[in-house]
């Protein structure tokens, strides 16, 4: 086995440089002096944790990233919230030990669950283990306020010729990057990069490496207006056609301003996203293209709106699947908003979510705001979610299925639409839900259709036929819902 421990910068050497892109060609400029690396060190490293990994049969220490800021999302509300993470490659299983620096560990939680039995406590030592593309949550004495993220990555993929390369070092983009057709942008281990991807109007893209892609330069409350957002967002794509077949694969996202994904790429794989301090901090909106299948895979997130938006299936087919995701706001699973065309046969498959909520007010784990001026072919359908353990209680509903107005649009339609064919198999919430879940139709013309409901567990109570009404709120303008223990 071979461990490549990351981090912000090398452990072994402060000459790190900042490299320069023109033409494809790659310009190495002047290293940074040591004492300005070492100053950049020290502000984005964790005070919290220490994080080793066995290299070559002896301990090594991955640099771990400490990043705090007021939060106003539903995570930390009004005060600091502190994340911490690190990334590492392996080729099988990996020993890690993680020091406490801080405070004595009375007590200590690992998310996804499957994870705990690999780990031991010994004093103020954290012994784990993990296989490549596992990640883990980690929470001490069950301070919500201040988790490490543990990102086991496989080997880090070649640096690919003709390449828009960034390396070691802190790089600061003027304006976003925006690759030719074709060609790969990397960002290799220790790279950190302030700025965005432009993929608009560009085919057979790949976005790649273990590096690190960082907003931090734009201020999230100062973005007010909803067409601004887009062109703020860390990785944008196009809405047509005309973009196909681009991948972002490995890169960590942080600090985003607004979205982080918008009209994304086809192609989603073990990226991890952390910018759960804003609203509007979206996660992988994506597009899939015609008879292809649009795909997710392997991703965390944890950010400040919507996670994932199966509604895009109207566009074509979508697969999500194994990631581990929390929302601090909004909903994790986003349905619909704004109804759109039927006249599809596409498909949306999501499957084996781990989820941490930390959503309150207006959201939930499950939603949809139909939302349109005329009912006629609007809406969504054929979407199947099974596999979905949500690992900490919930203080919203656990579904919001309603014609209603979207709450946060500029404009309020009739709430017309409808959704049909909605499987959602083996749901589980290990803790207590206490807010019904809705299931609401406008009127005859517009309401909801073939629901399944099947092994849908909240707090050790399986829902069926008999006990829904305790959890679930329906109208007379629902028809074929089922409950199956």
């Amino acid at each position: 086995m071979s461990v490549v421990t990351s981090g912000h910068f090398s452990a072994v050497s402060f000459l790190c440089a900042i490299t320069l892109i023109f033409g494809g060609l790659v310009l190495q400029a002047n290293a940074l002096p040591q004492s300005d690396l070492a100053t950049w060190q020290e502000i984005y490293r964790s005070k919290a944790y220490k994080v080793q990994v066995i290299q070559d049969d002896s301990w090594k220490n991955v640099f771990t990233y400490g990043l705090a800021k007021k939060s106003n999302t539903g995570w930390q509300t009004g005060s600091e919230g502190l994340v911490n993470f690190c990334s590492f490659s392996s080729d099988a299983v990996a020993k890690i030990r993680i020091y406490f620096l801080n405070s004595k560990v009375s007590s200590f939680n690992i998310t996804p669950r499957s994870l705990r039995s690999r780990a031991l406590l010994n004093g103020q030592v954290l012994n784990i283990a993990l296989k490549p593309l596992e990640k883990a949550w980690i929470t001490l004495n069950g301070n919500e306020g201040s988790p490490l993220f543990l990102f086991c990555d496989p080997p880090k993929p070649s640096v690919p010729s003709g390449c828009i390369y960034f390396g070691p070092g802190i790089h600061r983009l003027k304006q976003p990057c925006h690759p030719a057709n074709k060609q790969t942008v990397y960002l290799d281990r220790g790279a950190w990069v302030v700025g965005s991807i432009d993929l608009r109007a560009r085919s057979h893209v790949r976005v790649m490496g273990p590096g690190v892609l960082s907003g931090e330069e734009k201020l999230a409350n100062s973005i007010h207006r909803e067409r601004d957002r887009p062109r703020y967002s860390m990785i944008i794509g196009d809405q047509n056609q005309s973009s196909l077949d681009n991948r972002v694969e490995g890169i960590t996202i942080v600090d985003s301003p607004t979205y982080n994904f918008v009209c994304g790429p086809d192609h989603i794989s073990n990226v991890k996203l952390i910018s759960p301090w804003h609203w509007s901090t979206d996660g992988f909106q994506m597009i899939p293209r015609g008879n292809g299948t649009a795909m997710i895979e392997n991703c965390f997130a944890f950010v400040g709106d919507d996670v994932f938006f199966p509604r895009e299936n109207f566009r074509g087919n979508i697969e999500i699947r194994d990631c581990l995701v929390a929302s601090c706001n909004n909903s994790v699973f986003q349905l619909c908003y704004w109804g759109d065309s039927l006249r599809h046969n596409y498909q949306a498959w999501i499957h084996n979510i781990t989820v941490k909520s930390f959503i309150q007010g207006q959201g939930a784990v499950f939603r949809a705001s139909l939302d349109r001026s005329d009912h006629l072919d609007t809406g969504f359908k054929n979407m199947l979610f099974e596999n979905i353990v949500i690992e900490n209680g919930l203080q919203v509903p656990l579904f919001q299925i309603e014609n209603r107005p979207y709450y946060f649009g500029g404009k309020t339609y009739a709430s017309c639409g409808n959704s049909s064919n909605i499987v959602f198999r083996n749901i589980t919430v290990e803790g207590n839900a206490p807010v019904r879940s809705t299931l609401l139709g406008l009127n005859e013309r517009n309401g909801h259709h073939d629901y399944l409901f099947e092994k849908v567990t909240i707090n050790g109570l399986k829902i069926d036929q008999n006990n829904f009404g305790s959890y679930f709120q329906l109208n007379d303008f629902c028809s074929g819902i089922r409950f199956q223990p």
